[in-house]
C-alpha cells in the first residue's frame, strides 16, 4: 500500500511540476526525499505492526514503542 501511495504522491506532483504550478527542483526534492527514507519507514511500519496485534503488551507499554518509533509524529488526533 505504501509504494502506492508513493507511485500516487510522485505522480501528482509531477502533474504539477509539469504545469510550473510546484518547481521542478522541489519536486526532485521529494522524489530523493522518499527514496532516501522509505525503507527505515518500511522497517518502523513492520516494528510498529509487530506491537499493535501483541495482546501481551500493554496500552502504555505500546505506546512507549510508538514514541521511540515515531515521536510525536503518530499523535495526530485530528486526523
Amino acid at each position: 500500500m505504501m509504494e502506492e501511495v508513493w507511485e500516487s504522491l510522485q505522480a501528482y506532483y509531477g502533474f504539477l511540476a509539469g504545469r510550473r504550478i510546484v518547481d521542478t527542483a522541489d519536486f526532485k526534492s521529494l522524489q530523493e526525499t522518499i527514496r532516501k527514507t522509505k525503507e527505515e519507514f518500511l522497517d518502523k511500519m513492520e516494528q510498529y505492526n509487530a506491537i499493535r496485534h501483541n495482546d501481551s503488551l500493554s496500552e502504555k507499554r505500546k505506546e512507549q514503542i510508538r514514541q521511540k518509533l515515531f515521536g510525536d509524529d503518530h499523535c495526530w488526533p485530528h486526523f
